[in-house]
């Protein structure tokens, strides 16, 4: 004959079962609730590209803004610069009085800010395609840097779309 379990024992199994159901399901909503905030958590090891888009190439050295160094002592009345570039900075040594420096074809000004050692730096000039005519008082005179901003070839401008 089989002894009968005490009601004791039976609420104790009880007790334990519905515990260990409360903290399944606990986990349970825990887990989905991490997993729809932050993902699966599974990450490709190696960049892919899409099939359908050919590998894009930016030309980066076409973009490189010219810094434009102006020396007070030795200071030539025209420079003239070449460039790719859609801006470019101008830093001075030995000067004093610099004032603002402006591109007299699309009239954007640059400030200028104080480094160590009594030297000065510009903020970026936006430079139109073609000609730009960067006014810079310095000393008591003006002075003018004429720089060319040359467009991308068509080819390279296509590479980078």
């Amino acid at each position: 004959m089989s002894t009968p379990i005490s009601s004791e024992k039976k609420a104790i199994v009880r007790v334990v079962i519905w515990t260990l159901s409360i903290i399944s399901l606990l986990t349970c909503v825990n887990l989905l609730f991490i997993v729809s905030s932050v993902g699966p958590g599974i990450s490709i090891p190696f960049p892919r590209n899409v099939a359908s888009v050919p590998k894009v190439e930016l030309i980066t050295e076409e973009f490189i803004s010219p810094v434009i160094e102006v020396d007070c002592k030795n200071l030539r009345k025209d420079q003239q610069i070449i460039t790719k570039a859609p801006t470019t900075r101008i830093s001075f040594k030995h000067c004093k009085n610099i004032g603002r420096v402006e591109n007299q074809s699309n009239k954007n000004q640059g400030d200028i800010f104080p480094l160590p050692g009594q030297k000065w730096t510009s903020d970026f000039i936006f430079l139109n395609p073609g000609q730009n005519h960067l006014k810079i008082p310095a000393n008591g005179n003006v002075y003018t840097i004429e720089i060319t901003r040359e467009m991308l070839k068509k080819e390279a401008s296509k590479k980078a779309l």
